[in-house]
């Protein structure tokens, strides 16, 4: 049993898993043809989406587990779980598949010891020449050709007897689909008749496609079984692309897929910006920081999430990444601009490498980002249009009535001279002879390019380039400053 419930459901899809239920107990009715004896479920979502979270809850709800606390409370089911996509490298799927199932005591639990040993024998006899049948020889290994050619040249009568008795591909084939039989009557009289039996098979799309269709295979011929529902998490478009590295690209993979599932549903989409939120809860973002910071910070990455797709793993991924930051460095940094940079900067890190290269690696001009619009993206813009310059030649714009301790001097622009004994010495670039000082509070924060922490190692970033010195402080390592020095 995992350790996943709905009591701690981020994406509110407990309905969803009713919803799910309600098909599962009732699936008799749903059956497409009469003589459809088991029923197949897909669930169809995209990677990063979530499935294999909602699997481990969904799995525990219908063995009827609410919390790590609680007894099994649910008598209408038996719960078997396959992750096709561990078991991909054996050479057929049959085998793996089986064993997960055997392996479970669900099949004998209401059974007799002398009847349960019986029936599980019959049916690892009958897996066995299954098995065996399932990694199939070439027709060639079969027949004899220079017997065959013999036939031929003599009479359709000749042809005829030389396939019934003269070789032994028919008859194993024979004995293969009378083991089929054997296996379906076996499975039919282990299940229980008062409970549901669910498999649930995760990961198909992250299979070998031959692994993958073979087990869509066996569940419709083998496993065609009265009360046994399947339940497959998968990617349908994933999956189609797989297929289609079998049979060609011409072929319609997702209509071959639909005739194996009863019914298909699509896993709702999560409230990103909720699940965000329910994420970054507890995080402290600086000593400052208020609760609407916190809710400015989730409103600008749920824009950034939709402008660029993210899946929750990619979320998920890029908040492990900001925590980091966060106990490196970030934490220091007062502003809530320099937080959407960051974050900013680590989507575009994760998400699209390429434009990530463009910017900090090889310095050029990003017109895509540019044209991208959400909120509090002005400062974002303001970095980036300073990607490609040295940190000491960045101006500033002041407005010396927000500055009292030291501060002299009419509003414009400044850069900075020098920062001595917690000061910055700025001079204007209208002329050297314009000069104004100030302290180095930790609020600081000029142009939101630069903040306290980056000014107090001033001496050590000035002959960076600003998109350098970024990409540091996102890779969490130090360079060696001197190759950037001009000397």
């Amino acid at each position: 049993m995992n350790e996943r419930y709905f009591t701690d459901d981020k994406l509110g899809r407990k309905r969803y898993a009713e919803f799910l239920n309600t098909i599962i107990l009732n699936s008799d009715r749903y059956k497409r043809e009469v003589s459809e004896k088991s029923y197949v479920i897909a669930v169809d979502s995209s990677w990063g989406t979530g499935k294999t979270y909602f699997t481990d809850m969904f799995e525990n709800y219908l063995m009827g587990y609410d919390g790590p606390n609680t007894q099994n409370i649910n008598d209408s089911y038996y719960v078997i779980r396959f992750d096709a996509w561990k078991n991909d490298f054996w050479n057929n799927a049959f085998e793996p598949f089986v064993a997960t199932i055997l392996e479970n005591d669900i099949f004998y639990s209401d059974m007799e010891a002398e009847n349960a040993g019986s029936l599980l024998k019959n049916l690892l006899v009958s897996s066995a020449v299954i098995a065996k049948g399932i990694v199939k020889k070439k027709v060639e290994d079969y027949i004899d050709p220079d017997s065959l050619d013999e036939a031929i040249q003599q009479s359709a009568g000749s042809i005829k007897d030389f396939f019934l008795h003269n070789n032994s591909m028919f008859s194993q084939y024979k004995e293969f689909q009378n083991e089929i039989e054997n296996f379906k009557g076996c499975l039919s009289e282990a299940v229980n008749k008062d409970k549901k039996i669910v498999i649930i098979i995760d990961e198909l799309d992250r299979c070998k496609p031959t692994f993958a269709v073979q087990l869509l295979e066996i569940v419709k011929h083998l496993f065609d079984v009265n009360g046994i529902t399947f339940l497959f998490m998968l990617d349908i478009e994933q999956l189609s692309h797989s297929i289609k590295t079998i049979y060609g690209h011409g072929m319609d993979a997702t209509g071959y897929l639909c005739r194996f599932f009863d019914y298909i549903t699509r896993m709702p989409k999560p409230n990103i910006r909720q699940y965000i939120a329910d994420s970054m809860e507890g995080i402290l973002l600086y000593d400052s920081c208020g609760d609407e910071d916190f809710i400015n910070l989730v409103d600008f990455f749920t824009d950034i999430c939709e402008s660029f797709v993210l899946s929750l793993r990619d979320i998920d991924t890029i908040i492990c990444s900001y925590k980091i930051m966060l106990d490196s460095f970030l934490r220091e940094y007062k502003f809530l601009d320099a937080h959407c940079q960051y974050l900013f900067y680590l989507v575009l890190k994760y998400k699209d490498a390429e434009e990530f290269n463009n910017v900090f690696l090889k310095n050029t001009p990003s017109e895509k980002i540019r044209k991208l619009s959400f909120n509090d993206f002005l400062s974002v813009k303001e970095s980036i249009g300073n990607i490609t310059r040295l940190i000491d030649d960045l101006e500033y714009k002041i407005i010396t009535e927000q500055y009292r301790d030291g501060v002299k001097g009419p509003d414009g622009y400044y850069k900075i001279n020098c920062v001595k004994d917690d000061k910055i010495c700025l001079k204007s670039r209208q002329g050297s002879c314009m000069t104004l000082t100030m302290e180095i509070s930790m609020d600081l924060r000029l142009n939101s390019i630069l903040f306290a922490p980056d000014v107090k190692k001033w001496e050590e970033i000035k002959y960076m380039e600003y998109g350098r010195y970024i990409h540091q402080q996102l890779e969490m390592f130090n360079f060696v400053y001197n190759e950037y020095r001009n000397e």
